[in-house]
């Protein structure tokens, strides 16, 4: 008599929710969280770069008035390096460590994912208060408070994120994988995430 095998069992399929961004602690929703927006922002951050460098190349021509100009310069200055640079060395990082480590998510994955939340906060807070003259020895008081409110939250969500990226390769790796043994990416991962625990606070300061 042939024994009759049972169906193998198919894994369920993934559901993805409205509320997905604001409560998973998947590492690829994080990176999303973080990743995303920096890259939109990339090509906002090319685009006034682009008609800043078009309003310095002729000065008898003026294409923009000063005051449009000085807020594309103070845009520029503020949120070049954390606005996109760093975000996205810390999405890719979220993404690609658990991996290369042997974990299932980050560790400390809902502190990650507020410090994403919390970084496009302040990116938002900093650009809206560029648009309406807030950058630092403008006359606009409430919006110069608004920029340096916003560049704290910046500052403090993607240390939120980088604390995550530095113990998961530190603390969260898989039991037989010791830390000399991880992946040169890992190592990578683990030393820029180390350099914004130790730069970023000086920023706050």
């Amino acid at each position: 008599m042939t024994a009759v095998q049972p169906p193998a069992a198919t894994a369920a399929p993934r559901t993805v929710t409205a509320t997905a961004p604001f409560v998973s602690t998947e590492s690829r929703t994080i990176a999303a969280v973080v990743g995303v927006p920096a890259g939109i922002w990339l090509v906002a951050y090319a685009v006034v770069a682009a008609l800043y460098s078009l309003e310095r190349i002729d000065s008898t021509r003026r294409v923009f008035e000063d005051e449009a100009v000085a807020q594309f310069a103070s845009l520029l200055r503020s949120t070049g390096l954390y606005g996109f640079a760093a975000p996205l060395v810390l999405g890719a990082a979220v993404l690609a460590v658990p991996r290369l480590v042997g974990s299932r998510t980050v560790a400390l994955a809902r502190t990650a994912l507020f410090g994403g939340w919390l970084w496009i906060a302040g990116l938002a807070m900093v650009a809206w208060s560029a648009v309406v003259d807030g950058r630092p020895g403008a006359e606009a008081a409430a919006m110069l408070d608004l920029h340096l409110v916003g560049m704290g939250a910046l500052l403090v969500g993607l240390l939120a994120v980088a604390l995550s990226v530095f113990t998961t390769v530190f603390a969260s790796r898989r039991a037989d994988l010791a830390l000399a043994d991880a992946q040169p990416a890992a190592w990578g991962a683990l030393v820029s995430s180390f350099a914004m625990l130790l730069s970023l606070p000086v920023l706050l300061g």
